[in-house]
């Protein structure tokens, strides 16, 4: 296991499966172990592991640490490419960088890596952001199955207007972003599942679901209901909190499910491509 970590960020190489597990203050975050870095070429598909010579070592430089590891040699050619996962120290940014050495014998098509996160979990704070279409948010208990994405997926695409996408689970996510867009892309699966409503659209709120998924909407603390300040007497801003408040409640607990896909369609009826 090759380990490299800069602040409350930690990363850890499984060197057997190239499994990656990611931990960000207590969060742990592991690639999907069903699915392994894999390498499509016009003469085939291969797997990172199916290299002849495999090496990675941990290494440090002026801006971070990161972990190198090089693959050469595929199917009797002396193909080769390393990849790079690296800490950017000052902000704790993860990089991964795919790095071709020699291009010689065979003809790449699609790079699959990094794999995908291990994200199965049937619960509706984990989900995930999609920037396909008019972007995408999918709980992991959504009902509907993710179809096949618009031009394979690719970035700069209505498959992927822009160059990222991300997960949340538990109120704590990332942001993949990629820097290099022009020739690269994402996939997705989302196999059907979900809740379903008990009640008439109109008889939900926006209010009712945020409370649900989000908790209290106060912009502080000291506007709740029960709350007791004892600096309420002196405090300024007291009256302006309660007016946010108020205006925040007034909205979303006006708005229903009805409304929302009453807008949806509207927006739909007016879609010019």
């Amino acid at each position: 296991m090759k380990k490299i970590e800069s602040g409350s960020l930690a990363v850890m190489l499984d060197e057997e499966t190239l499994g990656l597990r990611i931990e960000k203050d207590g969060v742990v975050w592991n690639t999907d172990p069903k699915k392994t870095p894999e390498l499509i070429f016009a003469e085939g598909t291969y797997r990172f592991l199916d290299a002849e010579e495999i090496s990675h070592e941990v290494y440090s430089f002026g801006v971070g640490c990161g972990i190198r590891s090089r693959y050469a040699g595929f199917a009797g050619t002396p193909y080769a490419f390393e990849t790079i996962i690296w800490i950017e120290a000052v902000d704790e940014t993860l990089w991964m960088e795919w790095i071709p050495l020699c291009e010689e014998g065979l003809h790449p098509v699609k790079v699959l890596w990094p794999t995908a996160m291990e994200f199965t979990n049937g619960r509706d704070d984990w989900y995930t952001l999609l920037t396909e279409g008019q972007g995408l948010l999918i709980p992991n208990t959504w009902k509907t199955e993710l179809g096949k994405l618009s031009f394979d997926g690719r970035f700069e695409t209505s498959g992927g207007y822009m160059p990222w996408f991300g997960q949340v689970k538990e109120r704590c996510g990332y942001t993949a972003i990629c820097t290099t867009p022009w020739n690269v892309g994402y996939q997705a699966e989302h196999p059907a599942g979900g809740y379903s409503l008990k009640r008439k659209p109109e008889e939900y709120t926006v209010g009712m679901i945020l409370r649900l998924t989000e908790g209290s909407l106060a912009p502080v603390d000291c506007v709740e209901d029960g709350t007791d300040c004892g600096r309420a007497d002196q405090c300024v801003t007291v009256l302006l909190w309660k007016k946010l408040n108020d205006a925040i409640n007034g909205v979303v607990d006006n708005i229903t499910l009805a409304d929302l896909v009453d807008w949806q369609m509207q927006k739909a009826n007016e879609y010019v491509i």
